[in-house]
């Protein structure tokens, strides 16, 4: 018996594609919702503008064009792949509902296994982490398509203070395309660590199962990201 045996095979990102919306939001612009000094956005946070979303267009739509874009820079064809990670805040284009499915048959890749990953700004990094393992611990495996895609700019309401150290949230997708025994950018580790004491300091109340969508509870500042005071959560 063979004691420590390791895989040393490698798993590289073999290309990346991106989609950056057309609609802009200009710092002034979100300066004067907010009610904030411009040098605040333009200096503090360093943010002249951010990409914003057609009304028409959703995580699933930008998703799929990073998705494209990555492909045709690999070369390969879709049925290639074998994985298709989604991985974003959790604000599909609707409940209960897969947008990994979505982008696996529109873009045609018949023999992709396709699922979610929900862990907010840290999805990207996880879904990578994920991916470049399951195509190590599968000889059969050989590609996969990690799609980063959110339409966050919907869910801020300027006029909420409390909300202004995340008022950069804006629109836009990428994507990662893995491959294993890729030489170039080699994914080599990964970390991570959660704090749960913080929990409930950012959510959007309305839509879960504390507070569904019901004639009731249809106060439309439900609707937009609430972030709490600290000192109260204690």
């Amino acid at each position: 018996m063979i004691k420590n045996q390791k895989n040393h095979e490698t798993v590289g990102i073999a290309a990346i594609g991106y989609y950056i919306p057309s609609g802009v939001m200009t710092s002034e612009a979100i300066a004067k919702l907010a009610d904030i000094p411009l040098w605040v956005l333009t200096e503090k946070i360093g943010m002249e503008k951010k990409s914003i979303a057609a009304e028409d267009e959703h995580p699933s739509d930008m998703g799929i064009k990073a998705a494209i874009s990555a492909i045709n820079k690999a070369q390969i064809q879709p049925e290639e792949i074998d994985l298709i990670a989604y991985c974003g805040v959790g604000d599909y284009d609707y409940r209960f509902w897969s947008p990994a499915a979505k982008i696996q048959g529109i873009i045609g890749a018949e023999n992709v296994h396709a699922f979610e990953v929900r862990n907010f700004c840290n999805s990207g990094n996880l879904g990578i982490h994920i991916c470049r393992n399951m195509l190590l611990a599968d000889s059969s495996l050989n590609y996969a398509l990690v799609v980063c895609s959110d339409k966050l700019s919907q869910l801020l309401n300027y006029s909420d203070k409390n909300t202004n150290s995340i008022l950069f949230f804006a629109d836009g997708a990428a994507a990662a395309l893995l491959k294993k025994g890729e030489s170039s950018n080699k994914i080599i580790s990964y970390h991570g660590m959660t704090d749960g004491k913080l929990a409930d300091f950012i959510r959007v109340p309305l839509g879960g199962t504390k507070l569904p969508v019901k004639s009731e509870n249809l106060d439309l500042r439900l609707n937009y990201i609430q972030v709490e005071d600290c000192e109260k959560l204690d």
